[in-house]
């Protein structure tokens, strides 16, 4: 299933493709687009005006099926998505469910015309054994985006109003962090056992919630 939205590169896609059976061209933006309800794979040169939302819709909790992808975006986002400290909980969420690697760069002059900026191809591969499960990953959001709301801020001060002192003491020596680092430099199974941790001792009225945009 090829997606595309501009009219005039459906065409010239169709041209391509001529009598081939095996594919079919949907003319629609991939936003509103329905993804499928089984396992699927993508391959993209996606609009860097949007990739974020894109990667917001194929690696978010409302997407369970994609197994895995390559992509070619601006490598400005391939950075952000793809090195530490994490401070986006958006991207946080998005890589305690998938693997992001940042493969290669990709010049301006191998493009028609060149865009002004480096792009790079960028792997996406589900995790069989996620930190935190799919169907916890909206409750998730919500902690990275509590805690993460200053990424700077110490460990201890960032979730002091999810978590009791004595609970705050006992995670640090169970995570193997200082309570004073700041809390953006926890890996992706810290996190996850943060998360867990909170799920399993602390009662449902002190879990954040996720805001509506």
């Amino acid at each position: 299933m090829a997606i595309e939205n501009d009219p005039a590169s459906v065409r010239k896609l169709r041209s391509k493709i001529k009598e081939e059976t095996n594919i079919r061209v949907k003319q629609t933006d991939i936003l509103r687009y329905e993804l499928p309800v089984s396992p699927f794979f993508v391959v993209a040169n996606i609009p860097y005006s949007i990739t974020t939302p894109i990667f917001d819709k194929l690696l978010g909790a409302s997407s369970p099926f994609m197994q895995r992808a390559v992509f070619l975006i601006e490598r400005g986002a391939a950075k952000r998505f793809t090195t530490d400290p994490i401070t986006d909980p958006r991207i946080l969420t998005w890589r305690l469910g998938f693997e992001i690697r940042l493969v290669r760069t990709v010049p301006p002059d191998n493009f028609s015309p060149p865009p002004g900026v480096d792009s790079a191809v960028v792997t996406v591969c589900k995790k069989h054994n996620p930190e935190v499960p799919i169907r916890l990953r909206r409750k998730f959001m919500a902690l990275a985006s509590h805690a993460l709301h200053d990424p700077w801020l110490p460990f201890a001060e960032a979730i002091r109003d999810v978590f009791t002192s004595p609970q705050v003491t006992r995670l640090a020596k169970e995570l193997r962090i200082e309570r004073n680092q700041p809390v953006c430099t926890l890996n992706e199974r810290q996190w996850g056992m943060l998360f867990l941790s909170m799920i399993k001792h602390v009662e449902p009225h002190r879990w954040p919630k996720l805001r509506k945009s």
